[in-house]
């Protein structure tokens, strides 16, 4: 007889980026990402999208960020985190986030990074550690050598490897799981990510993503941009050090 696997109490995010009742936890670290602004073209798609989510049945499932925190992550940096910490290199040992993340900025100064990538919108699927994501592939052959070896030089700086860095998908989050659905949520949920898949195959054939943000965070929905790169310039937010 085949045995269900039974679900978690919560969603992969809650008690880690959420509280149980779906609010933002406190969840700190740094990260390389390319953020969506209003300028770009595809913004207005993308936040169509998350739009359409937020009205359907099972959007209470979810928490969304705000518009003006769309990204695409490159590298997954150092996270404040108790088991985070273990992944942080030998020489930030002891050292604060802000602290680090200051020196990590003075590393990072003058790195040859693409000014702009241009990312092909694969699907809307849901993922069950992050919600609804669009997953992106890099334009063509070029983009992606482009793209993984910037990954490859800030895995150099960082000093840090993880074991999917290889293989990570890039993607960008729409929504997070918060509380699990009920059987007729699940197939609401299929068939809406079914529907926007095809529209975006419609609205979005290309998104063009650059320059990319060295940022700081200390929840899920907000970051802090502390240096754009390839431009050799910090920009500090509010209590940079």
């Amino acid at each position: 007889m085949n045995v269900v696997p039974q679900r978690p109490d919560y969603p992969f995010a809650v008690g880690r980026l959420f509280h149980p009742d779906g609010s933002l936890r406190r969840f700190g670290g740094n990260a390389v990402l390319y953020p969506i602004t209003s300028g770009n073209p595809g913004f207005a798609a993308i936040g169509s999208i998350q739009g359409a989510l937020q009205q359907e049945i099972f959007a209470d499932r979810f928490a969304f960020p705000p518009a003006a925190s769309l990204h695409m992550t490159v590298f997954e940096g150092l996270g404040d985190e108790p088991h985070d910490r273990a992944w942080w290199p030998a020489d930030m040992a002891g050292k604060s986030l802000r602290e680090a993340t200051a020196a990590l900025a003075e590393r990072l100064k003058g790195i040859e990074a693409p000014s702009s990538v241009r990312m092909r919108p694969k699907d809307l699927s849901l993922d069950d550690e992050k919600g609804s994501v669009i997953t992106l592939e890099p334009g063509d052959s070029h983009e992606e050598r482009r793209l993984r070896t910037f990954r490859d030089r800030l895995s150099e700086l960082f000093g840090m490897h993880r074991p999917r860095h290889r293989n990570e998908v890039f993607q960008v989050s729409l929504s997070y799981l918060v509380s699990w659905p009920d059987a007729a949520e699940d197939k609401a949920i299929e068939k809406a990510h079914s529907a926007l898949t095809a529209h975006i195959g419609r609205a979005l054939s290309m998104v063009e993503f650059g320059p990319a943000e060295f940022c700081i965070y200390q929840d899920a929905f907000h970051f802090e941009r502390v240096l754009e790169l390839g431009s050799g310039a910090a920009h500090a937010g509010p209590g940079h050090a």
